[in-house]
């Protein structure tokens, strides 16, 4: 068959196979151009992230305050302080009501006064004598012991024949005068444990050391073995002339003083 110029039609199928491979050419192009576009912002933004977070961390470390990263997020500098300053006020909380628990010392009772034999309870040193059927509260308990320990000191002698009745509770033994010694209420006192212990106690502008011989007894009065005294108040030290001279309280004030001790 002769050779003929006559260009010849491409065939249908053939020429929709190259639109179809050029378009998903196109496409394909797109889709790398809007991941290179996405992948560069993706870089933006965690360098925008980076650079927060950097100066939050910074600023909480200038205010003593570190950030505590978890793995869905991080807690800043601001907001732990704020959690440590909730909690500092719970824990201040309980601990202001323990101390409000602790100076709570209830009477635990009371007694009724007993009128003295002929003889019995001695007046030295202006000691009251029980009334008889006056009403006296008992205690069990002292307030809280602290660094220095609001108290009242009164005045006793622990010599034989004083106002002080029978010998002291620690040594079973009398004390002179001129020695520094004294008597605590029973809640300081401990059943016996702070004896012989020196105890600094201090007062009108001075300070001295005495040893704890006895007990100011604040559970029982009114009897013999109390020289029909009522029972001590919860706060007493009852302490010897030896420690009022100590303390430069002139004698006629004697009998009543504000102070504090330590042990």
């Amino acid at each position: 068959m002769p050779f003929s110029n006559k260009v010849v039609s491409e065939p249908g199928w053939l020429r929709r196979n190259e639109e179809s491979m050029h378009l998903r050419q196109k496409q394909e192009e797109k889709e790398i151009e809007k991941q290179k576009i996405g992948g560069k912002r993706n870089e933006e933004s965690r360098g925008h992230i980076l650079l927060i977070w950097n100066k939050r961390r910074k600023k909480g470390q200038e205010n003593g305050s570190l950030g505590c990263c978890k793995m869905n997020g991080c807690l800043f500098g601001g907001i732990n302080k704020r959690i440590s300053v909730f909690f500092l006020f719970l824990v201040l909380l309980a601990t202001t009501s323990l101390e409000i628990n602790a100076q709570t010392c209830k009477p635990s009772g009371g007694i009724r006064g007993r009128k003295p034999p002929l003889g019995e309870c001695n007046r030295e040193n202006n000691s009251d004598c029980c009334v008889q059927g006056k009403f006296y509260t008992t205690y069990t308990c002292s307030p809280p012991v602290t660094g220095d320990t609001k108290a009242t000191l009164t005045i006793n002698s622990f010599q034989k024949g004083g106002d002080g009745g029978g010998p002291s509770e620690c040594d079973n033994q009398y004390h002179s005068d001129d020695t520094p010694v004294v008597a605590l209420s029973t809640g300081w006192y401990k059943g016996g444990d702070r004896c012989h212990k020196y105890i600094t106690i201090n007062g009108n502008g001075r300070s001295v050391k005495a040893m704890v011989v006895d007990e100011c007894d604040s559970t029982m009065g009114c009897d013999g073995d109390h020289d029909y005294q009522p029972p001590c108040p919860n706060n007493i030290f009852d302490a010897s002339k030896a420690v009022w001279k100590a303390l430069g309280v002139s004698e006629d004030n004697w009998g009543d003083l504000d102070i504090t001790w330590t042990e």
